[in-house]
């Protein structure tokens, strides 16, 4: 039997509910704080991708690609504008992920990538770009600095680099055999199935906030 399209719904809800505020408070904190976070999350995505893997090498280089991740998300808060760079960069990511699963299980339709993800449509992912440029707005007002026309375009151009390492997820667990990368969090599976697309977007993101120069945010 098939399961109903919002079966998970309310486990999503509730885990949401308790990573969010922790999430935002390591944000907030910054400092050694932030790095330790970063440090014991990266750990626990590294072994799932790790447990995903088959072979040195494939092991070798997802631990690379969390690593590169943290190191930027780390580099991003230690910015003068760090709290709202990575706040901005965070909620663009979440943001997209939301919209995606709202509007794919709504609204259906083609498959984007039915050979790496067969539950992933054109509609989610248009549905989740659409969140994310909207999130990105927002942030940017809500510190004073909206710049719209440049908000909305980085907030897309995220959404788009989390969109395919979301992809690039899926596809290793296509390749392994496996549903999720753990059981850690309910209604998502493991870490890794949470911040597939931040590991992505997040050196991404310290690339624009290199490129931005001194004295403004990363989306100014």
């Amino acid at each position: 039997m098939t399961p109903a399209p919002w079966s998970d719904l309310r486990l999503r809800i509730a885990s949401a509910a308790i990573m969010t505020p922790l999430g935002l408070a390591a944000i907030w904190a910054g400092g050694a704080v932030w790095l330790v976070v970063l440090a014991f999350l990266g750990g626990i995505v590294a072994y799932e991708w790790i447990r995903l893997s088959h072979g040195a090498t494939s092991a070798a280089t997802g631990v690379g690609y969390v690593l590169l991740a943290c190191v930027s998300l780390a580099l991003l808060r230690l910015a003068p504008t760090g709290f709202g760079d990575v706040l901005f960069l965070m909620l663009v990511v979440w943001a997209g992920d939301i919209g995606a699963y709202l509007t794919g299980r709504q609204l259906g339709g083609p498959r984007l990538a039915p050979a790496i993800s067969p539950g992933k449509t054109w509609s989610g992912a248009a549905g989740g770009l659409a969140f994310s440029i909207l999130a990105g707005l927002a942030v940017a007002a809500g510190f004073g600095n909206p710049r719209p026309f440049h908000a909305g375009l980085i907030g897309a151009a995220l959404a788009l680099v989390a969109q395919a390492g979301d992809l690039l997820e899926s596809g290793l667990k296509r390749w392994s055999g496996a549903k999720d990368s753990g059981g850690l969090i309910p209604g998502h599976g493991g870490l890794l199935d949470r911040v597939d697309g931040l590991l992505a977007a997040a050196p991404a993101g310290l690339v624009i906030r290199l490129l931005a120069g001194q004295g403004g945010y990363l989306w100014a």
